[in-house]
């Protein structure tokens, strides 16, 4: 293994935390292991209203952010994370369920 390649974080970052009348609306910049480069989520209290996918898989994005629409985002957490796209450690539907955490332990 090459000592100089550094590993890669699959953390993803809060960019954005407004507080909303009713809710939140929060945005996250992924991990450069996925394909989507940011999620954009609008919550209302604990119920996500709509999540935005900038780039990714716009079929499996679109498909996502529909089927989220109405969740609680304890349960949106609790069936994304941990899912694993290609070994990577990660994924899109990962990298929403970990900026969610975040946000919640903030």
């Amino acid at each position: 293994m090459d000592e100089n390649k550094t590993t890669m974080s699959i953390e993803p970052k809060i960019i954005g935390n407004s507080q909303l009348q009713n809710g939140r609306c929060i945005c996250v910049e992924t991990s450069s292991a996925v394909c989507c480069r940011e999620i954009t989520v609008t919550t209302n209290k604990d119920v996500i209203e709509s999540v935005e996918f900038c780039g990714g898989c716009s079929g499996n994005t679109q498909g996502l952010s529909v089927l989220l629409r109405g969740m609680k985002v304890s349960e949106a957490i609790e069936k994304l994370k941990g899912i694993n796209c290609g070994g990577k450690g990660t994924s899109c539907p990962d990298q929403l369920a970990r900026g969610l955490e975040k946000v919640l332990k903030l």
